[in-house]
């Protein structure tokens, strides 16, 4: 264990450490901002380029006009000639919340200036008032399927409507129905009572017991159509968008209960049907029905969900069986306040879906921005009283008032002359209540008023906020250079070139001055006439000239450190992986060029450091007839045969060399002598060749004795099938033959006669003694 003295002087350390680690990140952010700032050669481009970015508009200031404030102070520019616009926030309009008035948010509306990418904060209120008006519509799929479902919502639908106008203050029901196209392949008119794809049953309406009977004869109206999926979403949009004929009141909080067991036809749909007019999502309802069924798609999720958050209403989605529940929690999904409920249950009647719903949505605030451009942070504290990022706040009462913090980020300013006033409106989902925001984006600055042909700028220029913007053919920072006079145009143009500092600059009183590249506003051109470009050499690594370890560039060249070389310093100076394993440089045989071999082309040789030689002077070719004489002499007068062999030193061996490494060149063959192989290996070490022959020779066995043997036993093996073969018939013959043996005798009578010419024998003996007793 450690002390308590190494302890403390371990948190010390670390402490030292974190405190210098974040100066340095400081540091670095500090100096990446200032050099942003210092780049800028205008007021409006200095102010768009960071919030710690400022305009210095002294006339008489030498430094950059563009830096950041502490510099500015510290450079004796005039502290009341720095221009540093901060947002400023104006409540326009800021009603208390109120029941009786109906006021929800506050403030209702805001107006903004603010500087780009700078962050405003405004904090905002809702109230979730009981009083709040309801328009719940129930759009029912009337296909035979969902008959049991309709009677039950027969059944509860009073209860179900006194549930809740206990929720909230003024309520409103209606009811519309569903099926599909009339339209092959999606249905087909046969009888009286033919499919539709939208038709309204009761508009919206504070008479309950209409509703109620409505529902009720809802049972004996469903329809049976072709196809599984319905026409779902096209009767969702002229809900959503026929305002005034479904009875959708201004201010209240809109509910659609869309009830269904099938899945749903989408765009694209429509057009094996001929219906091949994309959806316009307008209003097209003409006594209570929808009349462009036979002409227009579906519409598209994507269109359903704009025209859901433009009107700000929630749907409920009712789904009897979990068959489809997936697809339509991917349509929820896309949507901006909906929800998927299982209907069947007995638990999810649609009773409980609904009063679970309007629950739901009641006690949940999320805050929604259309912020076009603009990023919009939420921030709420209904989490334990601490304030965290985020747009939604749950399990909130009735007349509970829920605090907001939105923090609004601006964005660059627009390119051209495009407005800098922007609308954007914050609003609860679900809700009609909004702020609106009404945000002018700094653009321009607001320096003193323009000096035309001001003496700052001797008459030649028009002073704009402490900078001279000079007449043409007139330059420098006082517009004191007159661009007529040729010797200072002449000191501008290099050469034969007719631009002025190579089109890079401006000449200003005979001086170039370089302006930086387009594609990096960090980087500038430079030299006398800006003729060199330090940014345009070859890239190696991902980096200029292989990176400071590599070399620099310099004027578009590449100047490599001692230790590199190439266009791009991408290569090593360094031999070391030119080097073979007789440690010479390519094996003697090519050039090391960028720590790579170029093996010479007439050498043969081949591979990484050039010591792969397959094909070198085809040795096995050329020694060929020197081991055959070799062999033929056997040891006797070889004289013939050195005069014949290209290698002096000639031997045999009990085997051959296998190391490849201690040689440059080690080819092993063969050659056919006296009916045997003969192997044989040249060998080139030093320059030094030798050819070793093997002692050993690889003769085949004698084909005569192989033919025999081969003879016999095919006849074995010939004479042992006929014997199985016979063995297998005779089994066979004998099987079927004793077969035939015992059917017959199994199916033999055997009956028993009598001769009639047979007479029984018979013999009478007679008791001599019996007759003479009678």
């Amino acid at each position: 264990m450690m002390s308590r003295a190494q302890v403390v002087h371990r948190r010390i350390f670390m402490t030292i450490f974190i405190v210098i680690g974040f100066t340095l990140v400081e540091n670095i952010d500090q100096g990446e901002i200032r050099e942003s700032c210092t780049l800028q050669t205008t007021c409006a481009t200095c102010i768009g380029a960071s919030t710690k970015c400022t305009w210095c508009y002294d006339n008489f200031y030498s430094k950059p006009r563009c830096d950041q404030l502490e510099r500015h102070v510290s450079q004796r520019c005039n502290k009341s000639k720095i221009l540093n616009p901060l947002h400023k926030v104006d409540f326009l309009q800021d009603e208390s919340l109120s029941d009786s008035n109906k006021i929800l948010i506050k403030p209702q509306k805001v107006r903004l200036q603010i500087r780009p990418h700078e962050t405003a904060n405004i904090p905002l209120k809702f109230y979730t008032t009981k009083d709040h008006a309801v328009d719940m519509y129930f759009l029912m799929d009337l296909s035979y399927t969902m008959r049991k479902h309709i009677e039950e919502l027969s059944r509860v639908s009073m209860e179900l409507v006194e549930n809740i106008r206990n929720l909230t203050g003024s309520l409103h029901v209606g009811i519309g129905s569903f099926v599909d196209k009339l339209i092959l392949p999606y249905g087909f008119c046969e009888t009286d009572n033919c499919e539709y794809t939208f038709m309204q049953k009761v508009k919206l309406t504070n008479k309950f017991e209409i509703f109620k009977q409505t529902v009720s004869k809802l049972q004996n109206m469903t329809i049976s159509n072709y196809d599984d999926p319905e026409g779902g979403l096209d009767a969702l949009m002229q809900t959503v968008v026929c305002g005034d004929k479904i009875g959708w009141r201004k201010n209240s909080r809109k509910l659609i209960i869309y009830c269904s067991d099938a899945p749903f036809h989408f765009a694209g749909d429509g057009q094996l049907g001929g219906a091949v007019v994309p959806n316009d999502g307008k209003c097209h309802m003409k006594n209570n029905v929808y009349t462009k069924e036979y002409s227009q798609d579906y519409p598209s999720v994507d269109h359903i969900a704009q025209v859901i958050q433009k009107h700000k209403v929630t749907v409920i989605f009712a789904v009897a069986g979990q068959h489809y529940q997936v697809l339509y929690h991917l349509l929820s999904q896309s949507l901006t306040s909906s929800y998927v409920s299982e209907l069947g249950s007995k638990n999810n009647t649609i009773a409980n879906i609904v009063t679970m719903g309007y629950k739901n949505i009641t006690s949940t605030v999320e805050m929604k921005a259309d912020n076009h451009d603009f990023k919009v942070d939420f921030y709420t504290n209904c989490t334990n009283g601490q304030w965290i990022q985020s747009k939604k706040c749950s399990g909130i009462k009735l007349g509970e008032v829920v605090d907001f913090r939105a923090v609004i980020t601006a964005p660059e300013c627009p390119k051209g002359n495009q407005s800098q006033i922007h609308k954007m409106s914050i609003y609860p989902v679900s809700s009609n209540a909004q702020l609106e925001i009404e945000v002018e984006l700094i653009c321009k600055c607001n320096c003193n008023k323009t000096e035309s042909n001001s003496p700052t700028c001797n008459k030649n220029g028009t002073l704009v906020c402490g900078e001279c913007i000079c007449h043409d053919g007139f330059s420098g920072k006082q517009c004191d250079c007159n661009k007529a006079n040729e010797d200072i145009v002449n000191n501008c143009v290099l050469g034969n070139s007719t631009d002025e500092c190579m089109g890079r600059g401006s000449c200003e009183c005979g001086r170039c001055l370089c302006h930086n590249m387009a594609s990096n506003r960090k980087q500038f051109y430079r030299g006398t006439y800006c003729e060199c470009d330090d940014y345009s050499c070859p890239n190696y690594n991902g980096a200029l000239c292989g990176g400071p370890s590599h070399g620099s560039c310099e004027c578009g060249v590449c100047k490599c450190s001692s230790e590199y070389e190439g266009e791009g310093c991408q290569c090593s100076t360094s031999q070391t992986t030119c080097r073979s394993k007789n440690n010479k440089i390519c094996n003697g045989h090519g050039q090391c060029k960028c720590g790579v071999c170029k093996c010479d082309e007439n050498s043969g040789f081949i591979g990484d450091t050039c010591d792969n030689c397959p094909s070198c002077n085809n040795w096995c070719e050329i020694n060929k007839k020197c081991v055959k004489c070799w062999l033929s002499k056997d040891g006797g007068n070889m004289l013939e045969c050195r005069r014949m062999c290209k290698i002096q030193h000639v031997s045999m061996e009990d085997k051959l060399m296998t190391d490849n490494s201690l040689y440059d060149v080690l080819t092993v063959c063969k050659v056919e002598v006296d009916k045997c192989i003969i192997r044989y290996q040249t060998i080139i070490q030093n320059e030094t060749e030798q050819l070793l022959i093997l002692k050993k020779k690889e003769c085949p066995e004698s084909k005569t004795t192989v033919l025999i043997i081969g003879i016999v036993s095919g006849i074995f093996l010939l004479g042992l099938l006929i014997l199985i073969i016979w063995k297998i018939v005779t089994s066979i013959v004998d099987q079927r033959e004793m077969a035939r043996f015992k059917k017959e005798r199994s199916n033999a009578v055997w009956t028993t006669q009598m001769n009639p010419l047979f007479i029984k024998p018979s013999t009478t003996y007679e008791n001599p003694t019996w007759l003479l007793n009678g």
